[in-house]
């Protein structure tokens, strides 16, 4: 029987992923006999969509994208990977921080926010949301300090350390030990030395979305002894070249949408003062059949002229006048019907146009839907009121027509 250095085994990222020690990479590694810290070890990166890595399966809310990942690395694009060197390893598998790294050394507190729509991540002390009511209650996790502080440690535990090793890495410029383009469903880093690794991938987008990637720590070495009884590729024998999958989480992103009107002609009355024309606009945004926005925009005239209305996800031109703050999602079908169209104006060309969203990139008409009107010669005399969201509150906007 092979005598092992610790029977228990702790892996890092065990309870983020709850797979094989090789398929996301848990940290702390256990075997029969020594790590061998002068051997180099490799770590391969992969998407498998079938979701198995060394015989086991991946966490599903992360597979789900990589069939969308590899289609982007077809298309072109890369993912890029950079591995810090978060410790060195001994012999007996204990870990000695680098420097930069002091952080993980001591007690690592932490808070699990809850977004609106039900999603949730870890967040550190510093983050603007701290303290919110949605964050809960801190929670702390004893950092990289022994071995047995390891084993029992929970999924947020784990990416709580990950990501205050990266912020780590940003306070201090820490620069990776590897980089790396992966263009393929799989990417091979070599020449690694023994120790414990943070996993960084910069953010890939296609037209609908952003993929973000959840840090993660990763030990080399690295072996299979924390999987179940009786499973056939439990084994403590130490692996020095690790293969991990990646794990994305996909984040909506959102488009502008500007509303354009010529007015050609205007009616002013000689016994009217400021006299405006009013014209309103229902929208309406579906997206995977499922309504994602419904509100009425107005524009006000007093005069012939061109004006815009825009809406759009920039919270801070909620103020401005004609720029109504909502989030439309890229990709969402979006009807836009002139329902009122002035009191004496008649609509010139169609008075619904349709357009699919593409997600905001800073240029604005990207998204147009444009709309003309003339004055009938009638003399008709009338008001609008059209209520809209301002910066926390609803106004009540009117005009004399």
């Amino acid at each position: 029987m092979k005598k092992k250095i610790i029977k228990r085994s702790a892996w890092l990222l065990a309870a983020v992923i709850a797979v094989s020690a090789l398929a996301f990479g848990r940290d702390v590694a256990y075997g029969a006999v020594g790590i061998e810290t002068g051997q180099t070890c490799s770590l391969t990166f992969s998407l498998p969509e079938n979701g198995v890595i060394a015989g086991t399966a991946v966490d599903g809310k992360y597979v789900r994208y990589y069939e969308t990942l590899n289609g982007l690395l077809g298309s072109g694009k890369t993912l890029h990977v950079s591995l810090y060197q978060v410790a060195d390893v001994t012999v007996s598998g204990k870990y000695e921080l680098k420097s930069e790294f002091g952080a993980l050394g001591g007690i690592v507190s932490y808070k699990v926010l809850t977004e609106k729509d039900g999603t949730s991540r870890i967040i550190l002390p510093g983050d603007p949301d701290y303290d919110k009511q949605e964050a809960g209650a801190e929670q702390e996790v004893e950092g990289l300090t022994s071995i047995d502080a390891l084993s029992d440690h929970k999924a947020a535990q784990w990416e709580a350390l990950a990501r205050t090793a990266e912020a780590a890495v940003e306070e201090h410029s820490v620069s990776p030990a590897k980089a790396a383009e992966i263009s393929s469903g799989s990417m091979t880093i070599a020449g690694l030395q023994t120790g414990m690794y943070l996993v960084c991938v910069e953010q890939v987008e296609d037209t609908a979305y952003f993929y973000d990637f959840v840090p993660f720590l990763i030990s080399l070495p690295n072996n299979y002894y924390s999987l179940p009884d009786g499973d056939p590729n439990n084994d403590d024998t130490w692996v020095y070249d690790v293969t991990v999958g990646l794990k994305p989480e996909q984040v909506e992103r959102f488009g502008t949408l500007v509303i354009e009107k010529l007015l050609t002609n205007f009616n002013q009355l000689e016994d009217v003062v400021n006299r405006q024309g009013t014209f309103i606009f229902d929208v309406r945004a579906e997206k995977d059949g499922e309504l994602r926005y419904s509100n009425v925009v107005s524009l006000t005239f007093d005069g012939s002229d061109t004006k815009r209305a825009t809406i759009g996800p920039d919270e801070t031109r909620a103020d401005e006048p004609d720029y109504y703050y909502a989030k439309i999602p890229a990709g969402a079908v979006v009807t836009v019907t002139e329902v009122y169209s002035g009191s004496g104006y008649q609509a010139v060309g169609d008075a619904e146009k349709t357009i699919e969203i593409f997600h905001a990139d800073g240029t604005e008409d990207t998204n147009q839907v444009s709309f003309e009107n003339a004055y009938d010669g009638h003399l008709n005399n009338g008001a609008s009121v059209v209520n809209r969201y301002k910066t926390g509150e609803w106004m009540k906007q009117e005009t004399q027509q």
